[in-house]
């Protein structure tokens, strides 16, 4: 069991000032974000990451903020945010396939046609080196 008494490291902060920029009512509810989804406490470099990603896209800190608000995310990554993408209501359709026989008869006309010319090809410098010798 510690017996140690707890020291100003041990304590926990019970207010987070928000980063320059961002208004305290939009700070406090993405941390209640953060807590709901059991984050922890946002971290520097966290937060340096936000605004980078949010920079990318030409978001400020307080856009990025936010947005994770709105989503209700606990961060943000550009990678999840494309400004000009409309919704999606439903799973966008896979891309039509050929069937796997039309594919394979493509494939071996194609590599049929390379090798006609690699054969060509050949054909063409052992005559070439027959007629210098």
């Amino acid at each position: 069991m510690n017996h140690h008494k707890y020291t100003k490291n041990h304590q926990r902060r019970t207010s987070a000032l928000p980063p320059d920029g961002v208004s305290i009512d939009i700070w406090n509810k993405f941390l209640n974000i953060r807590v709901a989804k059991k984050k922890g406490r946002i971290k520097d470099d966290e937060l340096a990451n936000m605004r980078i990603d949010g920079a990318s896209l030409g978001m400020t800190l307080e856009e990025v903020v936010l947005h994770c608000v709105v989503k209700n995310w606990g961060t943000f990554n550009a990678h999840w945010f494309d400004a000009n993408a409309a919704p999606q209501t439903s799973a966008p359709a896979a891309p039509a396939r050929p069937a796997p026989v039309v594919f394979s008869l493509q494939k071996l006309a194609e590599n049929g046609a390379r090798a006609r010319a690699l054969y060509e090809d050949t054909k063409r410098k052992v005559a070439l080196q027959k007629a210098a010798a």
